[in-house]
């Protein structure tokens, strides 16, 4: 009977072992070497002379010089797009074609009225273009987290897979092995094996609880943690896009810009915690670094506020448009 039993016992251990063999940690740290994926960042943005000039963490925006501000304050421009204009650095163009307005119509003033509104477009183009790459590499992290979120996933239902079939098998071999030491007339022998097969399935259910092995993602130039901190001496955006997040967001001058809304979403949707708990500051300094083991839960929220900060980017197309109109409008009605 004891021989039995132990038979039994060496059944279900072997099978629960053949099953689920957790990883070692050298084993993990291997797997996750061999996900990760090359960074999307190819273009090194140039840093603003501000934030070069200051060091500090504070916000690089542009600002007109009075004389600008003034001269443009008399062209029939928007308060919007005036502040597109300064964010892409092309207000002093604008004051120049203001400047020439009235200048007359000889040949020699339209080649100049000419050559300010070609460098007023010039720059709208070029905002227009980087706002595309930044949206580029945003949608391109993106798919790097969507990939690995996908293959970690898959290896997560691939174990559940497992385990919800190893439970099945234990407790098919524990009711078979019951039975049959009760029908040879062993009970206490049925007894030890119904309790073993009770303590296996356990360890299956238990199993289905824990946490799968995370994935290394690297992301150097991380646009996450610019926006995050307010912070853009390390180039992770370009000058245009980073002083369009530092415009305000509605036609208030002193209202909250587009990157403390942003920030603020971020909070209010639970995908930024800066409360101190221990998972809240891991997170926090995994989704602001330069990167790391990423969980599923971990790739779900970097997915989500790179959705967010790429929609955010996408309204300046809106600003440069709307520029772009004002400026033509205003040489037709110079004609």
């Amino acid at each position: 009977m004891r021989r039995t039993a132990l038979a039994v016992l060496a059944l279900l251990l072997g099978g629960c072992a053949a099953l689920e063999r957790p990883e070692s940690g050298s084993a993990r740290t291997i797997r996750a070497a061999r996900e990760a994926v090359s960074s999307c960042a190819s273009v090194s943005w140039p840093v603003p002379q501000q934030a070069r000039e200051r060091g500090d963490s504070q916000e690089a925006r542009a600002h007109a010089s009075p004389t600008e501000a003034a001269a443009v304050a008399g062209l029939r421009f928007s308060p919007k797009s005036i502040r597109t204009a300064e964010a892409i650095g092309a207000l002093p163009e604008l004051a120049r074609l203001h400047e020439l307005a009235g200048a007359g119509d000889d040949e020699r003033i339209l080649l100049h009225r000419l050559a300010a509104r070609q460098k007023v477009l010039e720059r709208i183009s070029l905002a227009s273009l980087e706002v595309s790459a930044v949206l580029a590499e945003l949608d391109c992290e993106g798919e790097r987290t969507d990939q690995l979120r996908d293959r970690l996933q898959h290896r997560e239902d691939s174990r559940l897979r497992r385990l919800a079939l190893g439970g099945i098998v234990v407790g098919a071999v524990t009711a078979l092995a019951g039975g049959a030491l009760s029908l040879a007339g062993h009970g206490r022998a049925a007894d030890i094996a119904q309790i073993l097969g009770g303590g296996a399935e356990s360890g299956i259910g238990l199993s289905t609880l824990s946490e799968p092995a995370p994935a290394s993602l690297a992301h150097p130039r991380n646009p996450l943690a610019a926006v995050w901190s307010g912070d853009i001496s390390g180039g992770a955006l370009p000058p245009s896009v980073w002083n369009h997040l530092g415009q305000p967001v509605g036609d208030v001058p002193d209202g909250p810009t587009h990157r403390q809304v942003l920030v603020s979403q971020w909070r209010s949707a639970g995908l930024l915690d800066a409360s101190g708990a221990d998972g809240a500051t891991r997170r926090l300094a995994l989704l602001t670094g330069q990167g790391g083991d990423y969980t599923l839960a971990d790739l779900h929220l970097r997915d989500a506020m790179l959705d967010l900060l790429e929609a955010r980017v996408a309204l300046f197309h809106q600003d440069l448009a709307a520029l772009l109109r004002e400026v033509l409008a205003s040489e037709t009605g110079n004609r």
